[in-house]
């Protein structure tokens, strides 16, 4: 398929390479705070951000499998983190319970990360909310292509 010439197609797979930077940047933030003694997360977070530059490939050349993962589990990862964010600020002696690893080491960490969260979920939000325009739905569901 052809890269897409829609500006919000663009926009979505430059937000998930940001979310996949902030990623590292917070790996590296966190590697630091913990003298780098748990490589599991190293690993894991390096891995993570390969997948979601992936899925920027993927949405920037039309890929419609990669339209209904942003849409639907970035989607759904923006929601809970805004829930999480929203707890964090309203609530901030809250205990995390039922929610992810992640989130809890969130609250762990305190307030030094909570603007690195914020513009995550956002970015994550912002993915989103690009491929739900119309030009991007045309772009991945036009008539015709297939």
């Amino acid at each position: 398929m052809s890269r897409s010439d829609e500006p919000s197609v663009k926009g979505a797979a430059a937000f998930l390479w940001c979310y996949a930077v902030l990623l590292l940047v917070e790996t590296v933030g966190m590697g630091v705070a913990r003298d780098w003694s748990d490589h599991g997360h190293l690993v894991q977070h390096v891995l993570v951000a390969l997948a979601y530059s992936g899925l920027g490939w993927a949405v920037l050349h039309r890929q419609r499998w990669a339209w209904w993962v942003v849409v639907i589990v970035v989607g759904l990862i923006s929601v809970i983190g805004i829930g999480a964010a929203a707890v964090f600020v309203f609530e901030p002696e809250a205990q995390p319970s039922g929610l992810g690893q992640g989130f809890v080491e969130l609250f762990q960490m305190g307030r030094s990360a909570y603007p690195l969260f914020v513009v995550s979920v956002l970015v994550l939000a912002g993915s989103v909310l690009c491929l739900l325009t119309r030009g991007a739905r045309d772009a991945f569901f036009r008539a015709g292509d297939s």
